[in-house]
């Protein structure tokens, strides 16, 4: 009788037991693309540079949207984190830098960024006022574009 209850017992058990799911079953949840403000600069964005902002407000405030080296260094922020892409095409002549418009093109495993920059006015003795649109695209696909002003110098 006890052989009864405890079998009794143990498939009550085991035919309460749900099998666990496998990572495969899972689905994967998408962020909206967007990109973020930045207010440090990273260590390896130095001398010759370009920094963008969302607007005029932002550039007061340094609050970056982009900010690139001489060096072919970029960064973003994307959902709170700062992203570091490689310069992979530019339009601009080699070894200028300045009051001239161009395009470049950025790159890393997970983002692409192409900016299209507008020369304005000079604002220094070696820096330009820019102004032009910057669009993200990521590995799924998905993009957002968005117009900056900005500055860029040595």
């Amino acid at each position: 009788m006890e052989i009864v209850i405890v079998m009794l017992v143990l498939s009550v058990i085991v035919g309460c037991v749900q099998p666990a799911q496998k990572p495969t079953d899972k689905i994967a949840t998408v962020t909206k693309l967007y990109l973020d403000s930045f207010k440090e600069l990273p260590n390896d964005i130095e001398g010759c540079s370009c920094y963008f902002f969302k607007d005029e407000e932002a550039s007061k405030n340094k609050e970056y949207l982009f900010a690139n080296s001489y060096d072919s260094i970029a960064y973003v922020s994307v959902d709170k984190k700062l992203v570091r892409l490689k310069l992979t095409k530019t339009t601009r002549e080699p070894n200028t830098f300045g009051d001239s418009d161009y395009s470049e093109t950025y790159s890393n495993e997970d983002f692409k960024i192409t900016i299209h920059v507008k020369y304005k006015k000079p604002a220094g003795d070696e820096s330009w006022s820019t102004e032009g649109d910057l669009r993200i695209t990521r590995k799924d696909g998905q993009s957002f574009t968005t117009t900056f002003v900005g500055e860029c110098g040595c």
